[in-house]
């Protein structure tokens, strides 16, 4: 749970998931962020190994129970 910049975020993600069993990502975005900054994301999160994105959107942070 913290914020990556796009610009770096190959790096932080090998950094993050090197020694992780798990190689699933789960990317919270702002609504407002658009599909290709997302898209981009998700690139860069490939290339440093994920194996998984899920995505979680507005709604689901809403219906989840608290």
């Amino acid at each position: 749970q913290r914020e990556i910049d796009v610009a770096r975020a190959e790096d932080a993600f090998r950094e993050v998931f090197s020694a992780r069993r798990d190689k699933t990502l789960y990317l919270i975005g702002d609504g407002t962020v658009r599909y290709g900054e997302i898209a981009r994301i998700i690139d860069a999160a490939v290339g440093a190994g994920v194996t998984r994105v899920g995505i979680v959107t507005e709604g689901l942070r809403h219906a989840a129970p608290r």
